[in-house]
């Protein structure tokens, strides 16, 4: 296929995360403030070991995690693609599964779901309901190392070290970076956990060229971005590259598995469980 010539693709999960969701055993919360966490179909379907993690370290920080079963794709494919009314429709399925437990923060470790939620408001202009239900979630909403970091500092809870786990980069997803603002709190987390272990790569905010379907339609500006993300994470020497964004995941992985390299791609999800697994 075209579109396996310069990265490899991923093979969908045997058993997705909501179907794994009862099964992570949680520890009573501490804190009173229930979280939900909404997954985005990459966690669900493709890294439900990504999903694992979110829900693992964020119990270990003293809060419950709720997976409300009803949730479906934000609608960002749709949206993008122009059909609004099947963005609209995924919405309001999502507003509804939400709404059932009302929980205080919706936790995504997608940004571009993030994104998403933040424009189901425009969707319900001449609905009251649910223009009332996503204004109401849109300010509950939290993007998952931004969530992580702020706890961290607020509950002075240190991670533990992962030095011996080797070198440890960075890449900046385009949504997290330049549409959401975030770019300091995930490096602050792998900072914390790596000390001088963690190095910067050459143009860490550079596209990865996945860019969701962008990488479909514009092959070869995608090839291009993706060489040139390679060829960054050789050259900073490191093993392991952490990401926040699961499309830049897939991508990154598809790239390092064609092109070569003794390198691991994850989620920054599982760097936190990983170094709050001791302090359990």
């Amino acid at each position: 296929s075209k579109y396996t010539k310069d990265r490899s693709l991923p093979a969908i999960a045997d058993v997705p995360f909501r179907d794994i969701f009862d099964t992570i055993l949680q520890k009573p919360a501490k804190n009173q403030e229930k979280i939900a966490f909404f997954s985005g179909c990459l966690i669900d379907f493709v890294y439900p070991e990504t999903g694992e993690a979110v829900v693992k370290s964020l119990n270990a920080l003293g809060f419950s995690v709720e997976f409300p079963k009803d949730q479906t794709c934000c609608g960002t494919p749709m949206y993008l693609t122009g059909d609004k009314e099947s963005a609209k429709k995924v919405a309001m399925q999502n507003l509804e599964a939400l709404e059932s437990i009302d929980p205080d923060y919706i936790v995504i470790a997608c940004p571009t779901g993030v994104e998403m939620w933040g424009k189901y408001p425009q969707f319900f202009k001449d609905d009251p309901k649910y223009l009332q239900l996503a204004q109401k979630y849109k300010n509950r909403i939290r993007e998952y190392s931004s969530f992580v970091d702020e706890q961290l500092n607020k509950q002075n809870i240190k991670l533990n070290s992962l030095k011996n786990n080797g070198i440890a980069t960075y890449h900046d997803s385009c949504h997290l970076k330049r549409v959401l603002g975030i770019h300091i709190q995930p490096r602050d987390i792998i900072a914390k956990a790596f000390n001088t272990n963690f190095v910067e790569m050459e143009h860490a905010d550079q596209c990865c060229g996945m860019a969701g379907s962008y990488s479909i339609k514009f092959p070869e500006i995608s090839k291009e971005l993706g060489d040139q993300k390679h060829k960054s994470i050789i050259k900073s020497t490191a093993n392991l590259v952490y990401v926040g964004c699961p499309a830049c995941m897939l991508q990154i992985k598809g790239l390092i598995d064609k092109k070569g390299g003794n390198v691991k791609v994850m989620h920054i999800a599982q760097l936190v469980n990983e170094a709050l697994k001791e302090n359990e």
